[in-house]
């Protein structure tokens, strides 16, 4: 879902990123092992708003926010 030139989809699938219930990205604390990605993603990622979050895809989302992300 979440493509972007960072690598987002590989970040939202390994759990390490998630996308909150208003359409906001989360990044997770493992992601904080990896500093520099961390850093990155902090920068261009954290607080933002994912596009292709709507409320029609919502139940995706809140399916993987307990499932996936490493919360």
């Amino acid at each position: 879902m979440l493509a972007c030139n960072l690598g987002c989809d590989s970040l939202y699938e390994n759990g390490y990123i998630t996308v909150s219930a208003d359409g906001t990205i989360l990044l997770s604390k493992d992601l904080e092992q990896y500093l520099a990605l961390y850093g990155h993603a902090r920068q261009r990622l954290m607080g933002r708003k994912a596009k292709q979050w709507n409320v029609d895809r919502e139940p995706y989302f809140a399916w993987h926010r307990p499932q996936v992300y490493r919360g």
